[in-house]
């Protein structure tokens, strides 16, 4: 991990780490939703499709964090690259799954799979800053403001 970046803010990084924790949860659960389906529980299809269009979401939402993360708190810009991969091959893949060109929708599924999860190990190895009182919070905006006027 790169030492040489400033802790993303703590927000962004819980948010981050939130959707990026549900789109892998909900990209791991899709080959379970499809094997359902090939099993013979027809119902599982419906699911299957449903949970791509949460996980394009997570994914979505998932970005969007990384970009706080990566402009407001030096983040890798791995981060944001990785994640906006995550979300096009999605896409792709829900593309690929309407058409039923499942030659390429099976392993490209795998692939997803992997970078999602790649993308939230990630995300969680990043330092959370901590938590600063309301009053330092303040007296370091005051000061900050002071500086301004002093320039």
């Amino acid at each position: 991990m790169d030492d040489h970046y400033s802790a993303p803010r703590r927000w962004s990084a819980l948010a981050y780490r939130l959707f990026a924790t549900a789109a892998a949860m909900l990209a791991c659960g899709q080959p379970v939703l499809a094997g359902g389906f090939l099993q013979g529980h027809y119902s599982m299809l419906a699911a299957h499709r449903d949970a791509a269009m949460v996980l394009a979401g997570a994914l979505l939402l998932a970005l969007s964090a990384a970009v706080l993360n990566w402009r407001t708190g030096g983040a890798p810009g791995r981060l944001p690259v990785l994640s906006a991969a995550a979300l096009l091959l999605c896409g792709g893949q829900i593309g690929l799954g309407f058409a039923r060109e499942l030659v390429i929708h099976v392993p490209l599924g795998v692939a997803i799979v992997a970078l999602v999860l790649r993308t939230a190990l990630l995300g969680w190895r990043l330092p959370l800053p901590r938590r600063t009182p309301v009053a330092d919070r303040a007296a370091s905006a005051g000061a900050a403001r002071a500086a301004e006027v002093d320039a």
